[in-house]
């Protein structure tokens, strides 16, 4: 599969560090596009980036990663494009909101590269 037939996965986090861990998880398969903010993702989403999955921290500065999915929710062309929230929290109240916003699940800092792998691989199975 050449880069430009990979299905792409938009990782959407304000640390380096667990954008490197999912690139790495992830680029064999996938094309990964990385945001450092929720402001950069909906730029990128706004410019056409049409990803097949996305992982988004929860809590980053400026747009959470609950109005990134707000935002993908909102927008025909992507709307159904499946969202895992990441968080070093993981309380009823950060699940409530998860589902309000129609997250597809939840993943917990410091994150398995094995669940973050079955996740996605179930989520992007069935499209």
């Amino acid at each position: 599969m050449t880069e430009k037939t990979k299905k792409i996965i938009l990782v959407v986090d304000d640390t380096p560090e667990n954008i490197d861990l999912l690139h790495h998880a992830f680029s064999d398969e996938y094309k990964v596009i990385a945001a450092m903010s929720g402001e950069d993702a909906q730029a990128l989403l706004q410019d056409g980036v049409v990803p097949a999955l996305v992982f988004t921290d929860i809590n980053m500065p400026g747009i959470s990663g609950y109005e990134v999915c707000s935002y993908i929710r909102s927008n025909t062309d992507i709307q159904n494009t499946p969202v895992i929230f990441i968080s070093g929290t993981i309380s009823d109240e950060v699940l409530k909101t998860g589902a309000l916003v129609r997250g597809n699940g939840f993943i917990q800092k410091p994150f398995s590269i094995l669940e973050l792998r079955e996740k996605a691989n179930i989520l992007l199975n069935h499209e």
